[in-house]
């Protein structure tokens, strides 16, 4: 599992295994959002699956042409459709 924290760039990466132990995360960023950042780091890393959370006050994501699912949690009203 890995969580990757962004905003305009990615500010951090965690990731644990399947025995590693899972007690807190510190979240860091903030301020604007960028997903060419997020599509980047997909592309390079190649996941399964993505879980994005976003407010979505961004340009939107250009198509990925990975075959993965990828689910949108959107906070606000505001912003894109995903």
């Amino acid at each position: 599992l890995s969580i990757v924290q962004f905003d305009t760039r990615i500010q951090r990466t965690d990731t644990w295994g399947e025995d590693d132990p899972f007690e807190k995360i510190e979240i860091i960023g903030r301020g604007g959002t960028s997903l060419e950042c997020v599509r980047r780091d997909m592309l390079e890393e190649n996941p399964t699956a993505a879980i994005i959370f976003t407010d979505m006050q961004c340009r939107p994501m250009e198509p990925l042409n990975l075959d993965i699912p990828v689910i949108w949690i959107v906070t606000g009203t505001g912003g894109h459709k995903p």
